[in-house]
């Protein structure tokens, strides 16, 4: 298990984690959806997928989905410890790798699904309480100092880690978004605020488009929502309907055509463009009462992807920066 040190910004390079981009509301909003976020990975596939290995030394999404739920269950008690003892000393270790000669298991996900929701619940609980100085406060872990607000982060990046490592593990049981390919129809951005117009072209980087904003950091603005995307189909659709929303309304960055937005889920990938941008997938995104004066009877619900399913936008991290062009061609897989 690897442990934040006091002092030290945790990084990962295989999923992009920066431990400094997360605000402390960021941190809220992040826990907060976690329980939505694994639900929306898994949905609709078969138990009996969920519990298979893609192979014999790589687990399952079921396994994944054990290890979070333990994972959170015990940084959320590490975070109760360090709230009510004074630099305590705790013994971890990591979680056993699998192998070829395990036994194999099943696993009640939706029990494991529940759980995940129960404990992220139990640390933004918790992280609503605490103070500057109690995230500062110290654990001593394997013999190395680590802080509470590190502890978090640490909590955050392997649930958010493992989420994509259910992604592609779902794709490797062939499970996940077939491989297709569209293309960008538009491209929008804005300082804040929606309608967001259209340009042309665009820089994307770890934040999503260069120049692009955002009126409130609240329910916006983190690292895993840095693009927000939607399907050129669905919103003629929503139109042929009646709806008054059309293409950067509902606070889309990118517009896509040709993508089967009935077969998109979180963790597929995207690559846009010749110039190496690649998304990864992250969340569905929750319609919010701005986009009221676009659909019929203020009725914003109707691309809530709960209600709704294959209407909705969906937010997707940067994994590799570049640039893109309407009329870009995008693969996804």
């Amino acid at each position: 298990m690897f442990h934040h040190s006091t002092g030290v910004i945790e990084h990962c390079e295989l999923c992009r984690f920066d431990g400094s981009a997360y605000t402390n509301d960021d941190v809220a909003g992040t826990l907060r959806n976690l329980g939505d976020w694994f639900t929306h990975s898994v949905q609709g596939i078969d138990a009996e997928v969920l519990n298979r290995r893609p192979e014999p030394t790589v687990w399952s999404p079921a396994e994944y989905l054990r290890h979070c739920k333990r994972m959170l269950w015990s940084m959320a008690g590490l975070m109760e410890l360090m709230l009510i003892d004074d630099r305590p000393a705790v013994q971890g270790r990591p979680a056993a790798d699998a192998l070829a000669s395990d036994a194999p298991v099943e696993i009640d996900v939706l029990r494991e699904l529940t759980r995940i929701d129960e404990e992220a619940s139990r640390m933004v609980r918790l992280w609503a309480k605490v103070s500057a100085s109690d995230r500062a406060r110290v654990a001593i872990l394997n013999g190395a100092e680590a802080d509470l607000a590190g502890v978090v982060r640490h909590a955050i990046h392997d649930a958010t880690h493992h989420l994509s490592d259910i992604g592609r593990t779902v794709a490797a049981l062939g499970a996940g978004t077939p491989d297709h390919t569209g293309r960008i129809s538009r491209i929008n951005a804005s300082a804040g605020g929606v309608p967001k117009p259209e340009i042309a072209r665009a820089v994307v980087g770890y934040r999503g488009i260069e120049g692009d904003r955002q009126n409130t950091r609240k329910h916006h603005g983190r690292v895993w929502q840095a693009m927000c995307l939607w399907s050129t189909e669905v919103i003629e659709r929503l139109a042929a309907e009646g709806h008054p929303v059309g293409p950067g309304d509902a606070g889309e960055n990118i517009d896509l055509v040709g993508i089967d937005w009935s077969a998109i889920r979180p963790g597929a990938r995207m690559e846009l463009g010749d110039d190496g941008v690649l998304l990864e997938l992250s969340e569905w995104s929750e319609p919010c009462s701005n986009l009221k004066p676009f659909f019929i009877e203020r009725n914003f619900r109707r691309i809530d992807v709960d209600r709704h399913p294959g209407d909705s936008r969906i937010y997707a991290k940067v994994l590799r920066d570049g640039v893109i062009r309407s009329g870009d061609t995008v693969r996804v897989y």
